[in-house]
């Protein structure tokens, strides 16, 4: 995937534009199966051409189908890919808010580590309640 394609606009287009070939595909299909209106059963519509043509146009919207699901399927595999390697940037904007956390918790454990601080006089209480 293009590096520059990462952001949201550009994510969201791909998946509005695989979303509308399945509907389309889908549509396309459905309305192929359908029997033709009582105005055009007429014998050059039921003909082995015309048969052969609406089999065709089926085959090839079957095809499109299938083709827009393993788009959709690569999209995701993408997207995994960008979250697990760090590609995906959904996490901005927090990092002073989990540096202050970080530091807090580093400086709760080790004053457990050391048995002094706020995780031992807790620990002190419960044991005396007991």
């Amino acid at each position: 995937m293009d590096p520059t394609k990462h952001n949201a606009a550009a994510l969201h287009e791909r998946v509005d534009k695989i979303c509308n070939a399945l509907i389309g595909n889908y549509t396309g299909i459905t309305s192929s199966l359908l029997p033709p209106p009582a105005s055009e059963n007429d014998p050059k519509k039921l003909d082995y051409s015309s048969t052969a043509q609406n089999e065709l146009a089926l085959n090839e919207d079957i095809a499109s189908l299938i083709r827009a699901g393993q788009d959709l399927s690569s999209l995701i595999r993408e997207l995994k890919e960008l979250w697990v390697f760090g590609g995906l940037d959904s996490l901005t904007g927090d990092t002073q808010t989990d540096q202050a956390r970080t530091l807090k918790v580093a400086a709760i454990l080790e004053s457990i580590a050391k048995g002094t601080g706020a995780g031992a006089s807790a620990e002190g209480k419960g044991k005396t309640a007991a």
